[in-house]
């Protein structure tokens, strides 16, 4: 803990990068001041930090974000909500310090390493967990997420609390249901935290009945139990993402539960550019996507408010992607194997795949299909064969972003994975020197 707590304060109180994390702050300042769930950038107390910043080149980059921001508070259904509602709790308590929460997103952190640390102990011995912490000290990536303010810190301790409740849903026969509802709790903060993770509700509740039914041989009351706790775990995931949803289709006026982001964002992942860029996402404003709908809004002598413009561009951007896979069906599969080439190899992922290679080869070494351990191991590679099939099936970012959520338990893995290797290897050693000469 020490040890990222002190590289996520590295940075002191300097204003968070330009992007995604001045959103995140700027709602939760409105949060803070009692102005509800939006944004007022043209506010010169919240604009302060960032135009005093000590860096020219960051101070212009702030200051286009902020000259391109309405001017006035509006709302916004772009963001998901519970990064900045904390964020504005801890504003009301103690003041807006970015180093503060840069400390607090060293613990979060912190607390996912020590948690995919105990899940290793856990399925693989205390060789498996001295592994996981040597790797979750060397590397780098969880370290900078911590000192960023961004959705990562959040986003790793849920998912690999996430796996813990799976590994343990797995391993013990009792208290089952109490580890279902567990399960959805903590899936809930997830879509919340970063609205993509609705797309792995599917698969896993479905792996939650998979496991149920493993768990009960494959028996005919286990299949139905199975159906029973997959509907539980998607029924409270939905019970806690509800009023989000009700709220941005009231606010937007339109079906879009997950709000504005997802259809801005995904002609990111489907069009030419998105070909050209080897699949990697980009901003799409910034190739000038939008200039037809804007263009259409001048000649109509329409100025939209900010969340009807940003309602517009969402349906925009879905109607655009539907009819460019429509005419591209053979680019969908191409693209689909570049989102994946560019989620395993982007700088965030170099030491991750070298994890996957050792995880891989140590599964198919050790438990047998009915071992008591290898459904919770099938558990854990469901978590990681998700969060890939969902980067393939949207947007892959640049330096392999997305795989970050998922470290944590690839540790696990490779740990587990490492020191079934070398107990492999030793047992062959030893046998060869029992054995007849």
């Amino acid at each position: 803990m020490l040890n990222v707590g002190v590289i996520a304060l590295k940075a002191g109180d300097a204003p968070p990068d330009p992007g995604d994390a001045m959103d995140y702050d700027a709602i939760a300042w409105s949060l803070s001041r009692g102005l509800g769930f939006g944004a007022d950038r043209s506010d010169p107390e919240w604009q302060r930090p960032y135009l005093e910043a000590a860096d020219a080149d960051d101070r212009a980059a702030y200051r286009g974000q902020i000259d391109a921001a309405p001017a006035g508070y509006h709302p916004t259904a772009y963001r998901p909500p519970l990064v900045p509602m904390l964020t504005a709790g801890v504003y009301r308590v103690v003041g807006r310090h970015f180093w503060f929460n840069r400390g607090i997103n060293g613990v979060l952190v912190a607390l996912a390493l020590t948690m995919a640390v105990a899940l290793a102990q856990k399925l693989g011995g205390p060789a498996a967990a001295v592994v996981a912490a040597v790797i979750a000290l060397c590397d780098p990536i969880p370290k900078e997420k911590a000192a960023q303010l961004l959705t990562e810190p959040l986003i790793l301790l849920l998912v690999v609390a996430l796996a813990t409740v799976l590994v343990r849903f797995t391993l013990g026969p009792r208290r089952r249901w109490k580890y279902v509802a567990l399960a959805g709790g903590v899936m809930g903060l997830m879509v919340l935290t970063r609205s993509l993770f609705v797309l792995w509700l599917p698969p896993l509740a479905m792996g939650v009945a998979w496991l149920a039914w493993r768990g009960g041989g494959y028996s005919r009351a286990a299949l139905v139990q199975g159906g029973l706790m997959a509907a539980t775990f998607t029924l409270i995931v939905v019970t806690l993402c509800l009023p989000w949803w009700v709220r941005n289709v009231v606010l937007l006026e339109a079906p879009m539960p997950l709000g504005t982001q997802g259809g801005i964002g995904i002609p990111g992942g489907y069009s030419d550019r998105a070909v050209e860029l080897g699949g990697v996402w980009e901003d799409v404003a910034q190739w000038g996507f939008f200039a037809p709908l804007e263009a259409a809004w001048t000649a109509e002598g329409f100025t939209p408010r900010p969340i009807e413009a940003e309602r517009e561009r969402a349906l925009f951007g879905m109607q655009q992607t539907r009819a460019w896979i429509a005419e591209h069906p053979g680019a969908v599969t191409r693209l689909a194997g570049m989102k994946l080439w560019s989620l395993w190899t982007e700088r965030q992922s170099h030491l991750a795949s070298g994890l996957v290679l050792v995880a891989l080869v140590g599964a198919g070494l050790g438990r047998s299909w009915r071992g008591r351990r290898a459904g919770a191991e099938w558990a854990l590679w469901g978590l990681v064969a998700t969060n890939v099939l969902v980067v393939m099936a949207t947007y892959a970012t640049g330096a392999g972003r997305f795989i970050v959520p998922v470290l944590p338990v690839l540790y696990v893995l490779a740990a587990v994975g490492g020191v079934r290797i070398h107990e492999w290897r030793l047992g062959r050693r030893r046998g060869i020197t029992a054995g007849p000469p």
